[in-house]
């Protein structure tokens, strides 16, 4: 039922004594723990533990680690890994990253268990990796340039290989599963053979699975990154901007739907991790390379600009690069304001005493936040300073020439047609959620705040409009007060993961919710 929380929780989390006892994961000597990934895509209701033993809501470019477990509730996730690799969460599905290591050769080595639900997983770009999938006792080994499909429900697991191959061990026996072939097993006590069928059955998902490859596909041209270890995330930064002439400045790479005043700072959140503190995550949607690598700078009569660069920041974000050009108080007025230093380049992080900080998610708004959204089923609204914000990726054509259009006139008005997608629970039953394929609906206006304030009635960071699961990154849906991921339009039952609902409760993931008219009801907590 909408606004209820997610069915699809993360396990509990890990003892004291569990989380202080090390982990084996075939360490050697050399190697270390120092990567991260990234979730790249997340649409709808998502829960994620960043192995703090906390699992909290979670936004786009939230940055994963190992010990990480990911829940879909009723939303859609895609997680992106160093080398352009993907994995892909459908509804009502979990995946927990038990090792992500840095071989001391550059080598990556990473084990994905799924716990419940469907995992796609695209390794077609990948070179001398080790990649494992677990799901109850069975070890999947994924060769590179391998595109697969692990589904469980009722006790029984399918693995589908698309293209490659994949090396599967239940038990004693060892079984190679090749391309256009699949294999059903219990993942728990595995029979000593397994029978391979030369068969791919197709489910649901496969059409969004395919989709997001294919987007990928074409916008993961990186010839300047190519040599860079950390260029993931390339695909969304080709599609949502690009690189300009900025005179004196130099060339810079900026976002489409932005005008001199835009600040790239003005909106995200301070995300906690153990060992490495706060890390400053962005709501845009290509914003993952640009605030962990290179250097932003503001060119006097272009606005802010993203220059690439040999830092790399990783989790410790906390201190970005700046070219340091003047930087008006008042960006539309260069003229007027300078202040020496100019504007904070983003908002301070948040300061806490040694050990795990009480709020591990802290939110920095120092400006009104502007999405492109849907207005209505069969229109979609470009607005300027939104900057991708609410923009669906890869379906709404030439968004060069559409910003053009925008910059002139402050919006655009584009006619467009949703495909709606079913799916169904473990248990066999349909999913009651409508997502749509075409275009993933973008939150509703701002509904109000300010400068370093989450708004009163804050809603989700990332949910939809009309009456389907409602709310938005700053505003509610109709009349509900939503909450930090999901929530409720009005008429509906309310939730979220941190408060809100319908106007007479107050509730979602951790306590409340519930019916218009209860007090409070439900929540997991």
């Amino acid at each position: 039922m909408l606004g209820q929380t997610p069915s699809a929780q993360p396990a509990p989390p890990p003892s004291a004594a569990q989380q202080a006892e090390p982990v084996s994961n075939g360490m050697q000597p050399g190697d270390s723990h120092a990567r991260i990934v990234r979730l790249s895509e997340a649409e709808g209701r998502l829960v994620l533990d960043r192995g703090t033993g906390k699992p909290e809501a979670t936004m786009q470019n939230m940055p994963i680690v190992e010990r990480a477990r990911l829940a879909t509730g009723d939303g859609f996730a895609e997680v992106e890994f160093e080398d352009g690799s993907t994995l892909r969460l459908p509804p009502e599905s979990q995946v927990d990253f038990p090792r992500l290591i840095l071989r001391h050769s550059g080598a990556k080595a990473t084990t994905v268990k799924l716990v419940k639900g469907t995992v796609y997983i695209n390794l077609q770009r990948t070179k001398d990796n080790d990649f494992l999938v677990e799901t109850g006792n069975t070890v999947m080994t994924v060769t590179p340039s391998t595109h697969m499909r692990l589904e469980t429900a009722n006790g029984k697991a399918t693995l589908t290989v698309f293209e490659g191959d994949v090396e599967m061990r239940s038990g004693s026996a060892s079984t190679s599963v090749g391309k256009k072939h699949s294999v059903s097993f219990d993942p728990i006590a595995p029979p000593e053979t397994v029978e391979v069928a030369k068969k791919v059955q197709k489910t649901p998902y496969d059409e969004w699975d395919k989709r997001s490859l294919e987007f990928h596909d074409h916008y993961m041209n990186a010839k300047g990154y190519s040599s860079s270890p950390y260029a993931y995330g390339i695909s969304d930064l080709n599609y949502y901007g690009g690189f300009i002439n900025a005179g004196g400045c130099g060339t810079m790479w900026r976002p489409y739907f932005t005008s001199i005043d835009w600040d790239p700072y003005g909106n995200g959140v301070w995300a906690w991790y153990r060992g490495a503190g706060y890390s400053w995550v962005s709501p845009y949607p290509w914003g993952w390379l640009p605030y962990h690598l290179g250097s932003w700078a503001f060119c006097p009569g272009v606005g802010w600009g993203w220059q690439p660069g040999a830092s790399w920041y990783g989790l410790a974000n906390y201190n970005p690069g700046i070219v340091s050009h003047p930087i008006p108080s008042n960006p539309s007025q260069p003229g007027r304001g300078i202040i020496r230093g100019g504007i904070p380049l983003r908002p301070p992080g948040p300061v806490h005493a040694t050990g795990a900080p009480h709020n591990t998610l802290v939110i920095a708004n120092r400006s009104p936040m502007i999405f492109s959204h849907m207005d209505r089923v069969d229109n979609f609204v470009f607005r300027k300073d939104s900057a991708g914000l609410g923009v669906p990726r890869g379906d709404l054509g030439n968004l060069h020439t559409i910003s053009n259009h925008v910059e002139r006139n402050g919006s655009v008005n584009r006619q467009v047609y949703t495909q709606l997608m079913g799916g169904f629970h473990a248990n066999g039953s349909p999913v009651h959620t409508s997502v749509p394929v075409m275009i993933h609906s973008g939150a509703p206006y701002s509904a109000g705040g300010g400068p370093g304030a989450w708004p009163a009635q804050a809603a989700a960071f990332q949910g939809r409009t009309g009456n389907l699961s409602g709310g938005g990154y700053t505003g509610p849906a109709q009349n509900s007060s939503a909450a930090f991921q999901g929530g409720a339009a009005a008429g509906a039952s309310a939730g979220g993961f941190h408060g809100g609902g319908m106007p007479a409760g107050n509730g979602g993931f951790h306590g409340g919710g519930g019916n218009s008219g209860n007090s409070s009801a439900g929540g997991h907590k």
